[in-house]
């Protein structure tokens, strides 16, 4: 997927009418990284819309000695479908909305290991 832009205005497209923000406003406020072919990491306000919309999601459990900055590049530059990142240092985990990338991490069990083998 990796079009941000897309995703974006599929999102505003399901919100009621009076609850729809500009483009500009709902990707500033919904992602964490506005850059060019930068990743898909969902703010707090992005996550919300997500679970208001019923945005099918999984669920994955981190290794707190897994968040590094590493694994934070490697999130950006890797998943191909939105992603929300929790990265409490007690209990982080991840919520994926990609199937076929929650299945592989599940599938790894490690997020690390998983991550270094998936294009």
């Amino acid at each position: 997927m990796r079009d941000k832009l897309a995703v974006t205005q599929a999102l505003i497209a399901q919100l009621k009418p009076d609850d729809r923000p500009g483009i500009n406003s709902a990707m500033r406020d919904w992602w964490q990284n506005l850059r060019d072919g930068s990743g898909l990491r969902l703010t707090a306000e992005g996550y919300a819309v997500m679970r208001q919309l019923g945005v099918e999601s999984y669920h994955f459990d981190i290794r707190p000695d897994q968040m590094t900055p590493r694994l934070l590049v490697q999130l950006d530059k890797r998943l191909q479908d939105p992603y929300f990142l929790k990265a409490d240092r007690r209990k982080p985990w991840i919520e994926f909305y990609g199937s076929r990338e929650a299945l592989l991490a599940n599938l790894y069990g490690d997020l690390s290991r998983f991550l270094e083998n998936y294009n």
